[in-house]
């Protein structure tokens, strides 16, 4: 008879532990260093998982496109998601405080915000550049990879299906950034 070795639990290569094992660090990382905060039609939820690839500040000088993401969901899940998108900002070349007013159109070369929750991958409400005044973004500082700020704005759901707007209230972060293109702040003091 031939003697079969005990299976060996095998690791999923999403794991972190799998992760973690060689290649470059933003392969490594799983979710970027911060912290991201809202009440959600007055709910208070913090968004403790800030995935490395969704927060990212980047500039591309042969498209000229410039653009900075922050996004965050309350666990590793992935959902219910926030998404912050400022286009047409080079965050490197930003004087600080700066605010975005999300909605009520403008110069498609112009800086635009937009802020996006989705509950799930095809649930979600919108305010955007395009629509109405919604509300607003602001940058309040730029220090080595992190940026922090405050927004808030009524989101418009993608179908009447889903149900009301919702109110993104009180929002607040502080993330680290994967940079592409784009210059470190100054150091912290």
């Amino acid at each position: 008879p031939v003697q079969l070795a005990p299976a060996s639990p095998e690791v999923p290569q999403h794991d972190p532990k799998m992760l973690g094992m060689g290649g470059d660090e933003a392969v490594r990382t799983v979710a970027a260093e911060g912290s991201m905060s809202a009440a959600v039609d007055g709910v208070a939820t913090t968004f403790t998982f800030l995935p490395f690839g969704s927060n990212v500040a980047a500039w591309s000088e042969h498209s000229g496109v410039a653009r900075v993401v922050i996004a965050g969901a309350p666990t590793d899940r992935g959902f219910p998601m926030l998404r912050i998108v400022l286009e047409n900002v080079r965050l490197d070349r930003l004087q600080l405080p700066a605010s975005f007013a999300i909605g009520g159109g403008g110069k498609a070369d112009a800086p635009r915000a937009r802020i996006e929750y989705m509950r799930e991958e095809r649930k979600s409400w919108l305010a955007e550049a395009e629509g109405p005044a919604a509300g607003t973004v602001t940058l309040e500082g730029y220090t080595g990879k992190h940026v922090r700020g405050t927004f808030s704005a009524t989101l418009t759901p993608r179908s009447s299906a889903f149900g009301p707007p919702i109110d993104v209230t009180n929002g607040r972060f502080d993330v680290a950034l994967r940079l592409q293109g784009v210059e470190p702040g100054p150091a912290a003091p």
